[in-house]
C-alpha cells in the first residue's frame, strides 16, 4: 500500500509522517568601512553575492568567509563579521600600515561627491578605472610617495580626470576616527563595539594610552625604556609600579591623597580642607592646618585667616594681609595693581573701570559685570547726579546691530549699588552661539546738571569680549513668535513708525532704520489689511522724529516729522512712492525762541490734521529756557500759517501734543505734562482760545505717545505706560473715565488709528529675536458709555 507526499491513505492502519520542512539559514548584515563603502562587490562563501549599498552593507551567514573586489581588483577571502575595515583586508594591526593607508587613499579618491563624512560612493566609472589601471592587492604595499607616483595611480587619475590622489595624513585621521567611532566594528570580538570600547584590541591598555590600539600584541613603549607597555611594570617610568600608581601613564602624578581625582602634584589642596598646601602646615591632615595669623585660632575655624578685617569669604587673598581684592581677576591685588581693568589706562586717569569677565559662557548662562564710574573730580559717579551706565551687546559677525534679547523696552541700564558704590550689569550669554562684545558706556544723561554743564554730554566707553557656546551638541535657537504682523523684518533696527489707511483701504507705513552707522527712512504698503507688507522703498532723506501721517481729501499722503534733527518738515506724495519734502520751521510764523542762545533743535513736531474745512493744523512744542510749551498753528495752503496759539499754561514741561476735531466741530488737544504729573486734554472752539479742561492723572514719561480718536461720537484717549496700552474716554459726567488696559507687553507707545471697518489699527516697534522691528495689528474698538 502506498501513499502520496502530504496526501491521505486508503486505510487507517498505517502512520503517515509529515514531510520535512526546510529551515532557512540565518543571515547577518555586515558593513565595510572607512566611511561605509558603497558599490564594492562581495561574495560570501555561503553563496550570497552582490554590491554593498550606500550604508556599506553586505549579507553573510555564520562561519562565512567573504571576498571583496573592485572590478578586477580582488582581495583574499577574510572571515565575515558585522564590521570590517581595511585592516582585515590586509590582515594588519596598525592603521598606519602602508597597505591600509594606500587602500584608504584609493577608495576616498574614488568617492564621487567629495563628501566622505557619510558614505564613500564608488561609481561604475570608478570601478572600471580601477580595472583598467590593473590594480592588484600587492600594489598597495609600497611607500606613500611611491604609491602616489605609480603608473597605476596616475592611469587611474587620468581616466577619472582627477589631478591628485587623497593625501595620506588626512586619510589616516579620517580612517582612525571612523574605526574608533564605529558602532559596527568590534576589533577584539569582546561584544562591545569600538564606539563604546575603551580598549579596542583587548590587550588591557586603554586606547588613549595604547600606541597600537588595533594590535593586541603590542601597546608601544610609552616611557621609552625598551620594554613594551604590555610587559612593563612601570609604564610611565616614574619609579612607582603600575599596581601602586593611580596614574600609571602619567609620570607627573602617582597619588591622590584626598581622592578628588586631581593628582597631589597638581592639587593645590591635597587634603581638601580648603587651606592651600602652600600655607597648610599639615597638608595631608584635613583636621588641622595651623594658625596662619597667630591669633590663637586654627585656620579651619578662623573666618579671617590673615587678620586684615576682611572675612575670608570676601577676601580674594585670604592669606595676604596686604591685599583682599582683585577687580580684574588678573592675580594681582588691587593695592599694587595700577591698572585694575587692564585697559592700559592707569587707574588715576581712568573714569570707567570694568570688573573681570569670563572669556566663554555656556548658552544663556548668567553674566555679571561689576563697574566703577567716576566724575571729573574722580568722585564716584552716582545716578542722583545724572550719571548712568548703559550696555549694548553686539555679535562680532554683525557689529552694526546690537542684540535686543535682554529687554523688551530698549533700556540697557546698569543698576547702581550705593552700598558698594559700584554699577552692576546683569544679563546672559546670547541664545545664539558665537563671539560677542559688550560695549559699556558711562555718560551724563542731562545737561546742564550736577554731572555736566556742557553739550555734547560726556561719555566714556569700554568693551568686554566673550564667547557664547552650546551647552549641548544639539544647540538650537528657537525664534519667538510675533504677536502682530511684521511690517519690517530686518537686522537693521527699525523705529518710530507712523501709518495711515487710505480711502481705497491700502495701509501705508513710514519708519526709520539704523543702517551702517546712519539713518534711513522707508515707506511700505499693505493691500491685505496689514497681514503682509511690500518691500519698502527709501525716502530721499531720513526722518528724525515721530511721523504723523494723514491722507488729504485730495488723496495726497502727508506726514509731519523732524528733519535734519533740527527742523519740522512736511513730507508729501501723490502715489506713496515719490516723496517731496518742505522745511516748515524756517518759512512759517512758528513761535520763535526769544533768547539769543536758542537753536532750532528746541522745536519738536507734534500732529498734522486736515480739518473738515480742508485747512491744516500743526501742533508742536517749543523749549524756551527751562520751560516747554505746546502750540497750534493753522494754514489753508501749507504756506501761510496763523500766529501760533499757546495751548499749555504755567511753568514746566508740556510736550507730545495730538489734536482731534470731532464731528460736532469741537477741538481737543492732549499733551503730556510733567508739571501736573498727568495727561492734559485742552478744549477749544476755534483753535485760538484754549482751556485745559480735563486731566488724566498718570505718571508721565517719554514713550506715552498720547492720541485722541473719536469713538462712537466721544473723544477717546489712548496712551502707553509701563509696557501696557490704555484708553480713557469723555463720559457724560464731563470727565474722562479711569484708564482701562487694552494690551500688555507693548514696550513703546504705538501709533493708533481708527480704520474704515471700525476697528483700531496699531503700529509699534518691538524687540524680538535680537532685532527691533515694526509690527501692525488690529484691535476691536473699545466700548464707551453714553
Amino acid at each position: 500500500m502506498s501513499s502520496g507526499c502530504g496526501g491521505g491513505s486508503s486505510g487507517d492502519s498505517a502512520d503517515v509522517s509529515p514531510a520535512p520542512v526546510a529551515v532557512a539559514p540565518v543571515t547577518y548584515t555586515g558593513v565595510i568601512i572607512d566611511s561605509p563603502i558603497d558599490n564594492i562587490h562581495y561574495r560570501a562563501s555561503s553563496g550570497h553575492e552582490g554590491n554593498t549599498d550606500n550604508c556599506g552593507e553586505f549579507i553573510f551567514e555564520e562561519g562565512d568567509s567573504v571576498t571583496f573586489s573592485i572590478g578586477d581588483l580582488v582581495f583574499d577571502p577574510i572571515p565575515a563579521r558585522a564590521g570590517l575595515t581595511p585592516l582585515e583586508l590586509f590582515d594588519a594591526h596598525d592603521i598606519h600600515d602602508r597597505r591600509v593607508v594606500n587602500f584608504a587613499r584609493l577608495v576616498q579618491t574614488l568617492d564621487d561627491d567629495g563628501d566622505i563624512s557619510v558614505c564613500i560612493n564608488i561609481t561604475k566609472e570608478g570601478v572600471e578605472a580601477v580595472s583598467n589601471a590593473g590594480f592588484t592587492p600587492e600594489d598597495f604595499d609600497m611607500s606613500e610617495e611611491d604609491f602616489t607616483n605609480s603608473v597605476k595611480v596616475q592611469t587611474l587619475l587620468t581616466e577619472l580626470n582627477l589631478s591628485v590622489i587623497a593625501g595620506p595624513e588626512e586619510v589616516k585621521v579620517h580612517l582612525e576616527l571612523s574605526i574608533r567611532k564605529s558602532d559596527k566594528v568590534d576589533r577584539d570580538d569582546d561584544g562591545t563595539s569600538n564606539d563604546e570600547d575603551h580598549d579596542d584590541d583587548g590587550d588591557g591598555i586603554n586606547d588613549e594610552h595604547d600606541l597600537f590600539p588595533d594590535d593586541p600584541s603590542s601597546g608601544g613603549d610609552l616611557d621609552q625604556d625598551g620594554i613594551d607597555s604590555l610587559h612593563d611594570s612601570d609604564d610611565d617610568g616614574d619609579g612607582v609600579s603600575d599596581e601602586e600608581d593611580l596614574w600609571p601613564y602619567d609620570s607627573s602624578e602617582s597619588t591622590d591623597f584626598d581622592g578628588d581625582g586631581i593628582g597631589d602634584n597638581a592639587d593645590p589642596d591635597d587634603d581638601n580642607d580648603t587651606v592651600p598646601d602652600v600655607v597648610d602646615e599639615y597638608p595631608h591632615d584635613d583636621t588641622r592646618s595651623g594658625d596662619f595669623d597667630s591669633d590663637g585660632l586654627e585656620n579651619l575655624v578662623d573666618d579671617d585667616d590673615d587678620n586684615d578685617n576682611v572675612t575670608d569669604d570676601r577676601d580674594a587673598f585670604p592669606y595676604d594681609a596686604s591685599e583682599h581684592s582683585d577687580w580684574d581677576c588678573d592675580g594681582i591685588g588691587d593695592t599694587v595693581d595700577i591698572d585694575n581693568d587692564n585697559d592700559s589706562i592707569p587707574d588715576h586717569q581712568d573714569r570707567l573701570i570694568i570688573g573681570c569677565v569670563e572669556s566663554a559662557y555656556p548658552q544663556e548662562a548668567p553674566i555679571r559685570v561689576l563697574t566703577k564710574g567716576f566724575d571729573p573730580t574722580f568722585a564716584n559717579a552716582q545716578p542722583e547726579d545724572g550719571w548712568h551706565i548703559q550696555f549694548y551687546t553686539y555679535s562680532v559677525d554683525d557689529p552694526g546691530n546690537y542684540l535686543t534679547e535682554y529687554t523688551s523696552g530698549g533700556a540697557y541700564n546698569a543698576q547702581y549699588d550705593p552700598w558698594d558704590q559700584t554699577w552692576i550689569i546683569e544679563y546672559w550669554a546670547p541664545r545664539v552661539p558665537g563671539k560677542y562684545r559688550t560695549e559699556i558706556t558711562l555718560y551724563c544723561s542731562m545737561s546742564p546738571s550736577a554731572c555736566d554743564t556742557n553739550f555734547p554730554y560726556e561719555e566714556y566707553k569700554q568693551e568686554v569680549s566673550f564667547t557664547s557656546s552650546c551647552s549641548t551638541e544639539s544647540c538650537t535657537y528657537e525664534l519667538d513668535d510675533a504677536r502682530g504682523n511684521y511690517v519690517s523684518n530686518s537686522k537693521s533696527s527699525s523705529v518710530r513708525p507712523g501709518f495711515v489707511q487710505r480711502s481705497n483701504g491700502q495701509l501705508v507705513a513710514v519708519y526709520t532704520e539704523f543702517r551702517d552707522g546712519g539713518l534711513a527712512s522707508a515707506v511700505s504698503h499693505s493691500d491685505d489689511g496689514g497681514k503682509t507688507w511690500k518691500v519698502p522703498t527709501d525716502l530721499p532723506a531720513p526722518v528724525h522724529g515721530e511721523p504723523n501721517m494723514i491722507e488729504t481729501s485730495g488723496g495726497t499722503l502727508m506726514f509731519l516729522a523732524m528733519c535734519s534733527g533740527l527742523d519740522i518738515c512736511l513730507f508729501d506724495s501723490g502715489d506713496g512712492v515719490t516723496w517731496g519734502r518742505r522745511n516748515l520751521t524756517q518759512n512759517t510764523s512758528f513761535a520763535p525762541c526769544p533768547e539769543a542762545d536758542c537753536s532750532q533743535q528746541d522745536i519738536t513736531s507734534g500732529s498734522l490734521t486736515q480739518l473738515s474745512d480742508s485747512s491744516y493744523v500743526i501742533t508742536y512744542y517749543l523749549r524756551v529756557g527751562d520751560d516747554i510749551d505746546v502750540y497750534v498753528t493753522r494754514s489753508a495752503d501749507l504756506q501761510n500759517w496763523s500766529t501760533p496759539a499757546k495751548v499749555s499754561s504755567g511753568a514746566g514741561w508740556d510736550f507730545d501734543p495730538h489734536l482731534l476735531e470731532t464731528q460736532s466741530g469741537d477741538f481737543y488737544l492732549v499733551f503730556v505734562s510733567y508739571t501736573k504729573q498727568a495727561l492734559v486734554i485742552a478744549k477749544s472752539p476755534d483753535l485760538v482760545n484754549w482751556q485745559e479742561s480735563y486731566t488724566v492723572n498718570w505718571s508721565p514719561h517719554l514713550h506715552m505717545k498720547p492720541r485722541l480718536l473719536e469713538i462712537s461720537g466721544k473723544p477717546a484717549l489712548f496712551f502707553a505706560s509701563s509696557y501696557e496700552f490704555y484708553y480713557s474716554y469723555l463720559t457724560a459726567t464731563g470727565a474722562f473715565s479711569a484708564p482701562q488696559m487694552l494690551l500688555e507687553n507693548i514696550p513703546f507707545g504705538p501709533e493708533v488709528k481708527k480704520l474704515q471697518d471700525g476697528q483700531l489699527g496699531i503700529m509699534y516697534e518691538m524687540d524680538l529675536n535680537n532685532q527691533r522691528d515694526i509690527f501692525f495689528e488690529e484691535l476691536p474698538a473699545p466700548a464707551v458709555d453714553f
